[in-house]
């Protein structure tokens, strides 16, 4: 989180200093220029590479397998987006490099095998989903997990009667 804090604190100071020095280098017309060109270039690159992400999800879809690496470039696709639609060159170049597609696939099958990013899977008749606590606030074999079902009958709508809503300890099993 503290890096995180930090990114956002620096990255504007960074980018700042980058175009001063782009700047003061081939003149400041001709540096705004080159920043509206980078990001009217950024976003038709986004546009192509976003339609085409989408047709290959869709059909990965229809083959009934999960669109995990279409589904993790689509982020990335999004972060390329915001960088390109911020003023900067080093957001810009980051954004660019986001949307080249043999460097986006490369960073999520990085991401994907790291086990940095985790994805969902397709099971039965919908999406399940796994949670994984990496550092957080549940400590590793922590608390206590119950499998179990239940059925309701009766209207769903209606409120639960107050004793089936409170919330009683199980009898202890001996």
């Amino acid at each position: 989180m503290r890096g995180l804090f930090l990114l956002l604190l620096l990255a504007p100071i960074v980018e700042l200093w980058f175009i001063i020095v782009v700047g003061r280098a081939i003149g400041a017309l001709p540096a705004i220029a080159l920043l509206f060109l980078g990001g009217i270039a950024g976003v038709a690159l986004l546009r192509k590479q976003s339609f085409s992400t989408l047709t290959r999800a869709q059909s990965r879809l229809k083959q009934g397998e999960a669109p995990t690496q279409e589904l993790a470039e689509g982020v990335l696709l999004a972060l390329a987006g915001l960088l390109l639609l911020l003023p900067g060159f080093l957001s810009d170049i980051v954004g660019l490099a986001l949307v080249v597609p043999p460097l986006r696939r490369a960073l999520v099958h990085w991401l994907l095998q790291s086990g940095r990013l985790r994805a969902m899977g397709l099971g039965g008749f919908g999406f399940t989903t796994t949670y994984t606590f990496r550092g957080g606030s549940m400590p590793r074999g922590g608390g206590e997990f119950y499998e179990g079902e239940f059925t309701r009958e009766g209207d769903p709508l209606r409120p639960l009667p107050p004793s089936a809503s409170q919330h009683d300890d199980p009898p202890d099993q001996k």
